[in-house]
């Protein structure tokens, strides 16, 4: 059966992160939290009204099942601000108590990093446009050179109405490991004038110029000032994003837990050269007025610039 989910494998090696997914599993409240969402999405209200526990309280259970990467958590727009929906991120979970996979070769490692997000190396974009440094603006809004100014590295929220973004990721992991997984994530929305929580914007995503999909956004969100967003920038404007999560396996492509497609990591050969290229971008639509902002570490909801994670085998 192919759920779309993804399996986790914990070692006794890898002793930090087999304790963060067992202490995640080991409270009733959270294991009727995946009960639940083994069936369907559910806001945090939804889940405290279903376990009578409150809201604070499924909160916490929330922040330490989504640290063990065992759910997916999104951050919604509704009439009455911001909401955040959960799922389950997982399939199964195997813990290897007998160690057979280090005599095989096969513990799983991981490394991670993140690219800040002014760091791309090719740009194609249109107006209207601009970049946020974490404390003003870089140059002056509107004008696509804002994206070739010599502080553009600096950004901390970018945003335009339509083309892309291309960033290089070094790909040294592939040629001495075997990778399992490669996991993208990063904090976007559409780009509405000011901002709109009704204004969809179709974004897609390239690895090598291959695009792995295409998905949905439902507005430019504001109404509520974002976690991370600074004290001087007004709440007329872009206030966060969605974190997105994707997912490359052997298997295929996941977004958010969910298997958008067939592309996977031998044919988007990831060990070609220095490095692969990642694109993110939208596109002029007729139904959709679309456009992106993608937010840095020091704006929107999420502590994050584009965070880039390996699992691997030693080889």
């Amino acid at each position: 059966m192919n759920s779309g989910k993804e399996r986790i494998f914990c070692d006794l090696e890898d002793c930090e992160r087999t304790y963060t997914i067992a202490n995640a599993l080991a409270s009733p409240v959270r294991l009727g939290i995946l009960r639940l969402l083994v069936h369907k999405s559910m806001t945090i209200s939804e889940l405290a009204n279903e376990l009578n526990v409150s809201i604070s309280s499924i909160s916490m259970h929330i922040s330490i099942l989504k640290e063990a990467n065992l759910i997916s958590v999104s951050t919604k727009p509704g009439k009455h601000g911001a909401f955040k929906v959960c799922g389950v991120f997982v399939e199964s979970i195997v813990f290897n108590l007998l160690s057979e996979r280090k005599k095989e070769g096969n513990i799983i490692n991981k490394v991670s990093w993140e690219i800040p997000i002014g760091s791309y190396f090719d740009v194609k974009i249109n107006a209207p446009c601009g970049i946020l440094s974490e404390q003003g603006y870089v140059d002056q809004e509107d004008q696509p050179y804002v994206f070739f100014h010599p502080m553009h590295d600096q950004a901390q929220l970018l945003w335009f109405s339509h083309g892309e973004l291309t960033y290089k990721v070094s790909n040294r992991i592939f040629h001495s490991n075997k990778v399992q997984r490669l996991i993208l994530s990063f904090e976007v929305c559409s780009e509405a004038p000011g901002y709109n929580n009704d204004w969809p914007s179709d974004i897609f995503i390239k690895i090598n110029g291959v695009k792995l999909y295409t998905f949905a956004l439902s507005g430019d969100y504001g109404g509520q000032r974002g976690l991370m967003t600074p004290e001087w920038w007004s709440t007329s404007n872009t206030q966060f994003g969605e974190l997105k999560t994707v997912v490359v396996t052997d298997d295929g492509v996941f977004i958010d837990g969910t298997r958008v497609g067939k592309e996977n990591l031998s044919s988007l050969q990831l060990d070609r050269g220095y490095f692969f290229s990642l694109t993110l971008g939208t596109e002029k639509s007729e139904t959709k007025p679309g456009g992106m902002n993608l937010f840095g570490k020091k704006f929107g909801n999420h502590n994050q610039d584009i965070k880039v994670e390996f699992e691997y085998i030693l080889n």
